[in-house]
């Protein structure tokens, strides 16, 4: 195994990204496969429109959806990678860019924290199941952009 490096989830990443959640994140039987990590994003909106899909596409609408956020730069993030593959993933963002965690969505959460603040919020992060317990998510979490 090559060494793992830590680094920001860039747009170019957005496929990389989709095959890490389609076949490695989850690849121990996780009951959260086919999350995508796009919870914090989903809207009513995209709920409706995934309801109204015939069942055999609903399945990929969060794969779908994630490409596009990754790709457009709206989910964002840090990843881990090994090999020039994605073996870990931390969902992180200003809390104000998660619409289940906006100001308008959810403002009890922001009770106490002044308007023009802004928070950094890890909404989740996982490691492929293979490479647990290596100190990945260690890593994740004390990576730090450096400008």
């Amino acid at each position: 195994m090559n060494q793992v490096s830590i680094q920001k989830l860039t747009p170019d990443m957005a496929e990389q990204y989709v095959a890490y959640f389609d076949n490695r994140a989850f690849s121990d039987g996780n009951e959260q496969k086919g999350c995508y990590c796009v919870w914090h994003h989903w809207t009513e909106q995209k709920e409706d429109e995934r309801s109204a899909m015939p069942e055999a596409e609903r399945t990929f609408c969060k794969r779908n959806y994630a490409y596009e956020l990754v790709k457009n730069g709206k989910l964002n993030g840090f990843v881990a990678v090994s090999d020039g593959e994605i073996v870990g993933f931390c969902n992180a963002d200003l809390k104000e860019n998660y619409f289940r965690h906006s100001r308008d969505n959810d403002p009890e959460s922001w009770d106490g924290i002044e308007f023009d603040s802004k928070v950094l919020t890890i909404v989740c992060y996982i490691v492929a199941p293979d490479m647990r317990g290596m100190g990945i998510a260690d890593s994740l979490l004390e990576y730090e952009i450096l400008d």
